[in-house]
Formats: structure tokens, C-alpha cells, sequence
């Protein structure tokens, strides 16, 4: 019997991973269960159950990216509901890169709230130690809303880009009649 909580948590991870067909944590990389043998349910739930009773990172980042958001395991479907539960769970263990993907599914609409919320998470990635929140902390601050004149004349001088990216793509096969 494993009695080392860091060791207990290694098998569990591991052990579901194999059981799901993830050659990647194998202790060799070209071991692989067969596909008749792979038991993605019985895989989720040590996964789990190693994110949940022993903190591992490595498991709540698998659980929530790799399996629930992605949907690239055909027996696993997407449950946005389960990548929120497993991305919380990592910042709540002092996961940084958690913190921001939970800030991105925020700004990125897929999970509809306030804009406060967005802005907690981000500052929760920042004081977990994640550049990419902190640099978008940063810019937030220094940021503030075009005016509706200032938004058009931009978009008139991205219109006018587009036209002469346009025209010097049609015009580069005529050549100089003056040899």
C-alpha cells in the first residue's frame, strides 16, 4: 500500500491516463493500452479522483483541456460545466495558467458574465504569477473606450488599408514598358 500522498497522486494520474489510451504519461512513451482495453470511464475517475483528493495540477489541467474542453477523445464529450469545475480547482492549488483560462473563457464570451468577474480572474492569474494576465491587467488600466468619431476615422484608415494591400497584390505582375 502507497502511504506517500505525492506518490499516490503519480499512480492515480498516470494509471487513468493509461486506462484512457494517453500514451504521454507513461513511464515509456511508446506504451499503450489497446484500444478494445481502454476504459475512458474508469480513466476520468482516477484522473479525477487524483485532482481531487491530492491537488494534482497535472490532472486538472489534463481534465479540463485536454479532455472536457477539447472533446478529442471520442468516449469523453465536451462539458464546459466540467472545464470551469477543473480550472477552478487548479487556481484554487496556486495554478496561474488555471486562473487564466477561466479569465479567458470569461472574455471570450463562452461563458456569459459581468465584466467584474472578468477582471477578478485575470488578477487572480496576476497574483498566481501568469504573464499573459498580468500584461492584460496592465493594458486595462492604461485603457480607455474610443469615442464613436475616433472608432469610424479607424475603421476608415483599416478600409483604406485593405484597398491599397488590394491593389499592390492585382498590380505586381505588370512590368516598366521603359526598358
Amino acid at each position: 500500500i502507497v502511504r506517500d500522498p505525492h506518490s499516490m497522486r503519480n499512480i492515480l494520474y498516470r494509471y487513468g491516463c493509461f486506462l484512457i489510451g494517453d500514451p504521454s504519461t507513461s513511464t515509456r512513451p511508446m506504451q499503450r493500452l489497446p484500444k478494445e482495453r481502454q476504459d475512458a470511464a474508469r480513466g476520468l475517475q482516477y484522473i479525477e479522483r487524483a485532482a481531487e483528493e491530492y491537488g494534482c495540477l497535472d490532472a486538472s489541467k489534463k481534465l479540463s483541456a485536454d479532455l472536457y474542453m477539447s472533446g478529442r477523445h471520442p468516449e469523453i464529450p465536451r462539458d464546459l460545466d466540467k472545464v470551469m469545475y477543473w480550472y477552478l480547482k487548479g487556481a484554487q492549488n496556486g495554478d496561474g495558467e488555471s486562473a487564466w483560462q477561466l479569465a479567458v473563457l470569461f472574455m471570450s464570451g463562452m461563458i456569459p458574465v459581468h465584466r467584474g468577474l472578468k477582471k477578478k480572474w485575470l488578477q487572480i492569474g496576476d497574483k498566481l504569477g501568469h504573464k499573459d494576465a498580468t500584461r492584460l491587467l496592465e493594458l486595462s488600466k492604461n485603457h480607455k473606450p474610443l469615442e464613436l468619431k475616433e472608432a469610424r476615422k479607424r475603421l476608415r484608415h483599416l478600409d483604406k488599408e485593405k484597398k491599397i494591400e488590394k491593389y499592390l497584390a492585382t498590380d505586381s505582375k505588370k512590368t516598366c514598358s521603359n526598358k
